[in-house]
């Protein structure tokens, strides 16, 4: 991911899991989990807060069970796969989406 960002000259900020390589071993470190909740080892939903409380309106783009929690809260849901059908499930409403084109058109028309 960072050559990515690197060779396309993006600079956002990324929160990910870590790899780290020990002593023959291989661990996760999970900087930005929630001590409270073992849903997932990234706190999605706690970043849609913090942009929200900041005044932002959010639109979140997902495809699994991590990402349900952000989409309960979110003002727009872009879903496929698995967020697609918890969301049916769930009741929330989103906008299907196949490719980050469709979520760009998505944009373009909340915006």
């Amino acid at each position: 991911m960072e050559y990515l960002l690197q060779k396309w000259d993006l600079q956002v900020p990324v929160r990910t899991n870590h790899t780290i390589f020990e002593e023959g071993r291989v661990r996760m470190d999970y900087p930005w989990a929630d001590a409270t909740c073992k849903l997932c080892g990234t706190c999605k939903l706690l970043r849609l807060f913090e942009l929200r409380t900041a005044g932002y309106r959010t639109a979140y783009v997902g495809n699994g069970h991590s990402d349900l929690c952000p989409a309960i809260e979110a003002d727009l849901v872009f879903a496929k796969s698995n967020l697609a059908d918890l969301c049916r499930t769930e009741e929330i409403d989103f906008i299907p989406f196949d490719r980050f084109s469709d979520v760009q058109r998505g944009l373009g028309a909340w915006a």
